[in-house]
């Protein structure tokens, strides 16, 4: 077998997580594509690309990152419907966060015959501990792993209790799906979980960059003025209320070591976690 190619995907929309999650994969990862559109998943136009905005926060991760700029998303096929029952009103959303999500996979198979793809989102940081010597685990992953994370909420102080996000995943080049059909499954269909897999880290954002993101991103029925008041905001993230639902949050807040977690903050998290905060105070 030639060499096998390890790479960590993942779609840029302004996550303030992005450099954080570049940091943790920096070792394990022979290369780190981030792909990025002029125009949001909403189909607004960008007044200027994320990364560029941001690029001194990745400058020590160069050698191996690559960017993919899409230019113009292509038009919505009128037939195209992922699943039954997808909103009519969401469907141009979705295609645009599918199409530049499936981008890494074709980038890759067509530079190398053999690769694994660690596939996530930018706010979706897997634990190191998963990704050690993957090239020697090359058939392991013949079939997609899943990465079983905590599901932490606007910061590290806040959590949701008794529950995984389980859409981040690895798999290798012996696997045909495309990445979008890969992370959104078909329900009830067994997976394989990597425990203690990770962090999802939900909304870690200033205020400011929570309404923009909630007006940007695929799920347009959430683009409300109500869920948008800052004010409303504020009080989610300072109670530990879930903005889109009547969750109450489990609440870590007494936790100053953060190290109370399923599983143990890496340092990296830890500044993050830092400046989070900060962001949110302003």
């Amino acid at each position: 077998m030639s060499k096998v190619h390890t790479a960590l995907a993942f779609p840029y929309n302004g996550d303030l997580t992005a450099p954080y999650l570049v940091e943790v994969a920096y070792p394990f990862f022979d290369e780190i594509v981030i792909i990025e559109a002029r125009e949001t998943l909403s189909g607004n136009k960008k007044p200027q690309l994320y990364y560029k905005q941001n690029v001194s926060k990745f400058r020590k991760f160069k050698d191996k990152i690559t960017v993919l700029l899409i230019e113009a998303f292509p038009p919505r096929p009128p037939d195209w419907e992922p699943y039954i029952g997808m909103p009519q009103n969401e469907k141009d959303s979705w295609f645009r966060e599918f199409y530049q999500r499936d981008l890494a996979q074709v980038y890759l198979a067509q530079k190398h015959k053999h690769y694994i793809l660690c596939c996530c989102d930018a706010d979706e940081i897997p634990n190191p501990q998963h990704l050690h010597n993957l090239r020697e685990r090359y058939s392991e992953f013949d079939e997609p792993s899943f990465f079983g994370m905590e599901i932490l909420y606007y910061n590290a102080h806040w959590k949701v209790k008794d529950a995984d996000w389980t859409l981040p995943f690895i798999c290798n080049d012996k696997y045909k799906k495309q990445l979008h059909a890969i992370r959104i499954g078909q329900p009830n269909a067994p997976k394989t979980i990597l425990p203690s897999g990770g962090w999802h880290c939900t909304f870690f954002f200033s205020i400011d960059d929570i309404v923009r993101k909630l007006e940007s991103f695929s799920h347009r029925d959430i683009d409300s003025d109500c869920i948008k008041d800052p004010k409303y905001i504020k009080d989610c993230i300072l109670n530990g209320k879930d903005i889109l639902s009547p969750l109450r949050l489990e609440s870590f807040r007494g936790d100053t070591t953060l190290t109370r977690h399923l599983t143990p903050l890496p340092e990296t998290l830890r500044h993050l976690h830092e400046e989070v905060v900060r962001a949110q105070k302003k």
